[in-house]
């Protein structure tokens, strides 16, 4: 009978915990986007990455989270308008398009808008043709 006890009683805090995570995984994901539309980079990445923490303590998936790396760099450097970065990002989110196909929805407009920042600060003639198939085939999808 004690044990029984002991052990719902266990549970219960166990269950209350993943809540308080999940909470600090929603808070930490909030404060990421809006240190993020403050153009708090470094701050917005500190948040992400503890959101990421809380994530891999409840057992949640870290994929979308993981995900927002990708879109944070593609923020950052359309926004400092960092030729060499934005020349990273949009060979990053490329190589994610190419290797995940479905993932064409949530990257596409942002390859697109990293393949132009390239291409309006340098003369990468590759990414320019990446990002109009990028936005071709997000044309013809929707």
């Amino acid at each position: 009978m004690i044990q029984k006890t002991f052990i719902e009683l266990l549970c219960t805090f166990m269950q209350q915990e993943k809540v308080k995570h999940n909470d600090a995984i929603d808070a930490n994901r909030d404060a990421m986007v809006a240190a993020t539309k403050a153009f708090q980079f470094n701050t917005a990445r500190k948040n992400l990455s503890r959101a990421m923490e809380c994530a891999a303590v409840t057992g949640a998936t870290q994929g979308e989270l993981g995900a927002q790396y990708l879109l944070l760099d593609a923020d950052e450097a359309h926004v400092c308008q960092d030729p060499v970065k934005s020349s990273e990002v949009a060979q990053n989110l490329l190589n994610q398009i190419n290797n995940d196909p479905s993932s064409l929805s949530a990257y596409g407009v942002v390859a697109a808008r990293a393949c132009y920042d390239v291409a309006t600060s340098s003369t990468q003639k590759i990414l320019v043709t990446c990002g109009f198939h990028v936005v071709r085939n997000l044309a013809t999808s929707g």
